[in-house]
């Protein structure tokens, strides 16, 4: 790290060690450095990156969840599941938390610390928060129907969707 007028510079670099028996171009050796670099965008306390298989297997692994991703949300395969909030002092039920988990058919429950990063980094986020939105108002309606005992259902705010004019 260096001040230079003011500015303070935090040099990072993306290493692709060569091996003997490679034979791919100098273009695409520059590439994978350039995917180890990219590796450490978000963790600003690492400077570096060095290109392996598990680069790949992470962008591999996004590809398929971004691939996947509407047909999901139109196929109902995300839940809304409620985790309960206690008033400790009677023990009672006094108001919910709405947490998103995606069923896949294949894969089964995959974690939102998996698929989240990757939604509000593409944007996709914007849906899924509505979609659970959606399914916390119709839960209280549900219960209001059926005469149960209702309680307030706490939504997540992605940052993403702080900058949605259209938000409110």
């Amino acid at each position: 790290e260096r001040q230079i007028r003011g500015f303070e510079i935090q040099p990072s670099f993306g290493i692709y060690y060569v091996e003997k028996d490679d034979d791919i171009s100098v273009s695409e050796m520059c590439d994978r450095a350039m995917l180890a670099l990219q590796s450490t965008k978000s963790n600003y306390l690492v400077r570096y990156g060095v290109y392996d298989d598990a680069i790949i297997e992470k962008i591999n692994e996004e590809q398929t969840i971004v691939s996947e991703m509407n047909a999901a949300l139109q196929g109902n395969q995300f839940k809304m599941m409620l985790q309960p909030q206690y008033d400790h002092s009677n023990g009672k039920v006094v108001g919910a938390e709405a947490l998103v988990r995606w069923n896949h058919p294949r894969k089964g429950m995959i974690s939102p610390g998996v698929f989240i990063p990757i939604f509000e980094k593409n944007g996709f986020i914007t849906k899924l928060d509505e979609y659970i939105w959606e399914s916390a108002c119709k839960r209280l309606r549900k219960w209001l129907d059926y005469g149960g005992n209702v309680v307030p259902i706490s939504v997540n705010i992605s940052r993403v969707d702080v900058y949605n004019v259209n938000l409110c």
